[in-house]
């Protein structure tokens, strides 16, 4: 006798094996996208070292670097462990996830606004800062705004946890 499947229980085991293989995607850009930020930053850094920039020159680019790189880094491992855990949960209203998307909110926060001060003290080590890195304030207010959207994102998340749960014990 042949066992009769629900068509809504096909599509969502559908739906969740391409759920699960975008999160995998999505991991593995994570870190893809690491490894080329960290090459392009630290590339810089290298070519300006290799073009005969003086030394103090070179260490003002390094630790700007060094702190956006460190924000960013945090960053993408926090996206990549929310992806990780995506694949195999059954929602994405999870404490554990919202507690992720503010910590690489808070990641990309306190990195945005430490590059900014250590980006307001650099001239005094190197005259010719504003000349070779005057792109990391640009980069280090996008830390900043999209830290900003991050923690918007996470209270969301908090809230769709508190409305998951109350769904989950009333049934």
């Amino acid at each position: 006798m042949n066992k009769t499947v629900d068509i809504n229980e096909r599509t969502l085991e559908k739906e969740k094996k391409e759920f699960a293989t975008v999160c995998k995607f999505f991991e593995v850009l994570c870190i893809v996208m690491l490894v080329v930020v960290a090459l392009i930053m630290l590339g810089v850094v290298g070519v300006i070292a290799v073009m005969g920039a003086e030394l103090k020159d070179v260490m003002v680019l390094f630790v700007n670097s060094i702190i956006l790189l460190f924000g960013m880094t945090s960053t993408l491992n926090f996206g990549r462990a929310i992806f990780k855990s995506l694949k195999s949960v059954e929602t994405p209203f999870r404490y554990d996830i919202a507690d992720k998307v503010k910590g690489a909110a808070l990641a990309l926060l306190m990195c945005g606004m430490a590059s900014i001060i250590v980006q307001s003290v650099s001239p005094i080590f190197s005259e010719n800062f504003s000349d070779i890195c005057h792109y990391y304030f640009f980069i280090a207010l996008g830390n900043i705004f999209t830290g900003l959207l991050l923690g918007i994102m996470s209270y969301v998340m908090n809230f769709g946890c508190k409305l998951q749960q109350e769904s989950d014990e009333t049934i």
